[in-house]
């Protein structure tokens, strides 16, 4: 059986008049049509494909997911550090400067249905680009942490969130985790819950350098049928700040050109 054959494929539903379609323009004039669902843009060729859940099926389902006290959510805005900081906090939340056995993209709430995390170890570790409204409803009535690196609080939705609950957040910028990550680390660790002395945070910064990162993403296992490991290492850029500006002369999402412009005009 080929590797093709073998990938779990989600069943993609018709798009119907109830949907909300996005036309986004494309470099080279060329057009992409996009579905929004509760908030999340989701581009439809890559979903017609199988490898991606539904979005229709895939946010009511995580919006009504159980959670537990110890769960833990990485949300960040994509190429604000999201691979780095889910990392470091398995290290931190397992005591070793030991890479996760699979990729973040285990663990990313975008390319699972609820179902594929039963056998998840907790404390659960998750990873989002999602917007609050689309993360489990029940993260709005208790406390659950949610661990956010932050890009002009990668839109206007997280920063309303973060003002108007008493859930603890912890927000941390690209820079600082860049030029102080040590005291970031620490940080991260009493918030979590596994604070860790200083020669376990030096081990962890040496760890995830970009290129040791980059590295090791080669060799395990991608964690889901959607990516693989090379391809998972080609997501890494360069690990400094002007790569903002970078994203947003590639960027193929106008959401991306509109937030790179503002934390421009910021």
């Amino acid at each position: 059986m080929s590797r093709k054959e073998e990938r779990k494929l989600f069943a993609y539903g018709p798009i119907t008049e109830k949907d909300e379609i996005i036309n986004v323009a494309l470099p080279g004039g060329k057009m992409s049509e996009y579905l929004l669902t509760d908030e999340y843009e989701t581009r439809i060729i890559d979903r017609k494909l199988g490898y991606y859940p539904d979005p229709r099926v895939l946010i009511p389902q995580t919006q009504n997911m159980d959670v537990y006290d110890d769960d833990m959510f990485v949300c960040a805005y994509p190429k604000c550090g999201t691979h780095w900081v889910w990392e470091m906090c398995q290290m931190l939340v397992k005591g070793e400067a030991a890479y996760h056995q699979k990729a973040k993209e285990s663990c990313m709430m975008e390319f699972h249905l609820p179902e594929d995390y039963k056998d998840l170890q907790r404390p659960r570790i998750f990873n989002t680009h999602f917007t609050p409204r689309c993360l489990p409803t029940k993260i709005r009535d208790k406390k659950y942490r949610d661990v956010s690196s932050n890009w002009f609080y990668y839109n206007k939705r997280w920063a309303e969130f973060v003002s108007s609950t008493d859930q603890p957040v912890l927000i941390l910028n690209y820079e600082d985790l860049k030029t102080n990550l040590i005291e970031c680390l620490s940080e991260i660790g009493q918030f979590i819950g596994y604070p860790r002395d200083l020669e376990l945070l030096k081990e962890i910064e040496d760890k995830c350098t970009v290129s040791k990162m980059r590295e090791i993403e080669k060799r395990r296992d991608s964690g889901t049928e959607v990516s693989t490991g090379e391809r998972i290492s080609n997501l890494y850029r360069k690990g400094t700040f002007n790569i903002i500006i970078d994203c947003a002369n590639k960027s193929m999402s106008f959401d991306t050109r509109f937030l790179c412009n503002q934390f421009e005009n910021f």
